[in-house]
């Protein structure tokens, strides 16, 4: 187990159209995905939003992202696990040309939300790789 972050949080008001937000951030220095299982981690989404995880390939734009919202938007803090082996292609985005989440390729990642209403929040504390 490692954890390389302290806290994040995100706090968005939408205009009319997409209500998606999701910041990424660089995997620090020496941070390899490919010796983990998982994504352990503490957040709490304070308005009703799904909220998801996106791992993302290299540079470009191809992002693995979880199917459904990973804590419950209750106001509450959750502890949520995300296992690699769940995550799906992004259709939003980049097609991925071997078709398969690349953990050794992946340099940065991002914990955003779906906004249901016209502002949301989401607050993450802790984060942390699972080994296998």
């Amino acid at each position: 187990v490692s954890g390389f972050l302290a806290q994040i949080g995100s706090d968005a008001t939408f205009a009319d159209g997409d209500r998606g937000v999701y910041p990424s951030f660089a995997l620090p220095a020496g941070v390899d995905l490919s010796t983990g299982c998982a994504l352990a981690l503490r957040a709490r989404c304070l308005k009703p939003a799904d909220v998801r995880v996106i791992l993302w390939e290299g540079a470009g734009n191809v992002g693995y992202l979880t199917s459904r919202s990973i804590v419950p938007a209750d106001g509450q803090w959750h502890v949520a696990v995300v296992d690699f082996k769940s995550l799906t292609l992004s259709g939003a985005n980049d097609p991925d040309p071997d078709g398969k989440l690349d953990l050794d390729k992946v340099a940065r990642l991002s914990i955003g939300m779906n906004a249901k209403e016209r502002s949301a929040a989401l607050e993450v504390s802790a984060l942390y790789i699972l080994g296998r």
